[in-house]
């Protein structure tokens, strides 16, 4: 399985996330100005993807000079360039995990878009956002996740409500509720347990986990 690094605009300087994220990955793809970003960390990327508008010039022609690297400038404007550097990644139709840093920075718009992305892509690979403080993955069936006690953990409903929802093995369980967009749900949950399970019968959640457990070796 391919694992895939995507780097977006908004990567921010975690050394120690950082260290873990390159050794667990076997691609690295920049979106636009996530090359600034891999530029002034050291990563070569295999490629660069975006409509060029948002790169420093410097990194352009530092990448452009080096033959490993490939500069894709693809100029329509009907996606991003986080959508085109993850339509890039699927398009050789091998199975992907795909993690993506840099989803949006301040740029709150980008982020929500990002998400919107993990659903669309939701059936061709195992999508997940890193941030500084979190790891999200997109749930649109039950689930069983390893954890370790005391991990904070979130379920907020996506797109609507997620119905008959029942969690095992967290501090404060759910035992058939109805999660609703900021009606109902289930903030900063802690793991009593080294697994918990989620089951619902409909809708789809967004799953938050701490990231420091990526830097202690678990992505």
């Amino acid at each position: 399985m391919k694992r895939v690094l995507i780097i977006g605009g908004g990567a921010a300087d975690n050394p120690a996330l950082l260290k873990k994220l390159m050794e667990w990955a076997n691609v690295i793809i920049c979106a636009d100005a996530g090359a600034d970003f891999a530029r002034q960390n050291g990563i070569k990327p295999l490629a660069v993807i975006g409509d060029f508008d948002s790169i420093s010039k410097e990194t352009h022609t530092y990448f452009s000079k080096q033959s490993e690297v490939s500069l894709l400038n693809i100029r329509e404007q009907e996606t991003t360039d986080m959508e085109k550097a993850l339509a890039f990644t699927l398009s050789s139709g091998k199975t992907a995990d795909i993690v993506i840093i840099g989803a949006g920075g301040t740029r709150s718009d980008h982020f929500l878009h990002t998400i919107g992305l993990m659903f669309k892509y939701q059936s061709k690979a195992l999508i997940r956002i890193i941030d500084g403080e979190n790891i999200i993955s997109l749930k649109s069936s039950s689930f069983r996740e390893n954890c370790h006690i005391g991990e904070r953990i979130s379920l907020i409903p996506y797109a609507g409500e997620v119905k008959n929802v029942a969690v095992m093995g967290l501090k404060y369980p759910l035992q058939g509720e109805t999660l609703k967009p900021g009606i109902k749900e289930s903030i900063s949950n802690q793991a009593a347990r080294e697994a918990i399970s989620v089951n619902f019968d409909s809708g789809i959640l967004l799953f938050f986990r701490d990231a420091n457990i990526v830097i202690s070796g678990e992505i």
